[in-house]
């Protein structure tokens, strides 16, 4: 199983005392941050069937930093087929939108 979090922690330190602190409560989860992707990513895994999502954002919360578990999709409510024609992936091509006459 594994939850991936966006957070706000911004420097190793940080992540360090962070990781130091969530092992002590959680040693049968892996856990690390990846600091230079946007979200600040923070990866748990765990053999386990499940983990505790809430426990874990709340721990942050009391030591003063945010976490907000990612999901692994994207929500047909937030993105349209139009958006993807109109707003390709970066170095891609826009593809044109048919006329609904068919000309």
């Amino acid at each position: 199983m594994v939850e991936v979090y966006r957070t706000n922690v911004r420097t190793p330190a940080e992540a360090q005392f962070l990781l130091k602190y969530l092992n002590t409560l959680y040693p049968v989860y892996e856990m690390n941050f990846d600091l230079e992707d946007c979200d600040r990513i923070l990866r748990v895994e765990t053999a386990l069937d499940s983990i505790d999502v809430t426990k874990i954002i709340l721990v942050l919360k009391d030591l003063g930093f945010t976490a907000q578990i990612l999901s692994d999709f994207i929500s047909v409510t937030e993105y349209s087929v139009l958006d993807l024609i109109c707003y390709p992936v970066p170095g891609s091509k826009a593809l044109p939108i048919p006329h609904a006459g068919g000309d």
